[in-house]
């Protein structure tokens, strides 16, 4: 079960992404501005908030079914509490390095190819 929890939340995240690229506005992607380095200090980041609140959700879900208590409603409830997070998490990056959901979306386009960058997102 717990598989297929963090897969979900996985799908989540990059659910969570999506909708924030869709509501910022455009900005122009400038190579010398937008390195490989910066964007991979953006995921790193990105990653570390991700995986903390998946591991805090996740400890949460394994106490519930410890308890007896875990039915899938509260399985949808701590999903749904997880992608909220996500996107409350991706507006605080993006914030934090001055950036629109739609640049880091470009950006990470552009350097998808990337080994790290292809990892991180895969581990996201």
């Amino acid at each position: 079960m717990s598989k297929y929890l963090l897969v979900g939340l996985g799908i989540g995240a990059v659910g969570g992404l999506v909708w924030l690229a869709r509501e910022a506005e455009t900005t122009k992607f400038d190579p010398k501005v937008h390195t490989l380095a910066k964007l991979l200090d953006i995921l790193d980041d990105t990653y570390l908030e991700y995986a903390c609140a998946y591991i805090f959700f996740y400890n949460i879900l394994l106490n519930m079914k410890e308890q007896g208590q875990l039915t899938p409603d509260m399985i949808q409830s701590v999903s749904a509490r997880v992608g909220q997070y996500t996107k409350d998490r991706d507006v605080t990056i993006c914030k934090r390095f001055n950036v629109t959901p739609d640049l880091l979306e470009e950006w990470t386009r552009k350097f998808r190819d990337d080994k790290k960058v292809a990892e991180i997102l895969s581990n996201i």
